[in-house]
């Protein structure tokens, strides 16, 4: 995928593309919902959601453009917070910590 020197990108479908005028990516931001995956594992909510802004800093490889966030957040899920390059990834990733929270609640963790 293109990069762009702003690191701005909207959806079209599940496929992001590179966005170069700050006002186009605000409108497309705002008029999509890049939710991927939202699911519950007990109080804990697991959601997965497109950035629209490329959260790979070092501005080598593909652009880390969605992200897995746990809330309430707990120390010991911190390390299951992910970024992802594609939509795919980023289902994936969702599924892997959901199935990942569910076996710890399952053993009492």
């Amino acid at each position: 995928m293109m990069r762009t020197e702003l690191g701005m990108y909207r959806l079209d479908g599940h496929e992001p593309v590179p966005v170069y005028d700050t006002s186009e990516w605000a409108r497309a931001f705002a008029a999509t919902d890049g939710t991927v995956a939202q699911d519950f594992v007990g109080r804990v909510e697991v959601v997965t959601y497109f950035l629209g802004v490329d959260y790979h800093f070092h501005r080598e490889g593909a652009p880390l453009l969605f992200e897995t966030g746990i809330f309430p957040s707990k120390r010991r899920h911190d390390r299951l917070a992910r970024r992802y390059h594609t939509w795919a990834e980023a289902e994936a990733g969702h599924a892997e910590i959901v199935a990942e929270l569910r076996r710890e609640r399952s053993e009492g963790k």
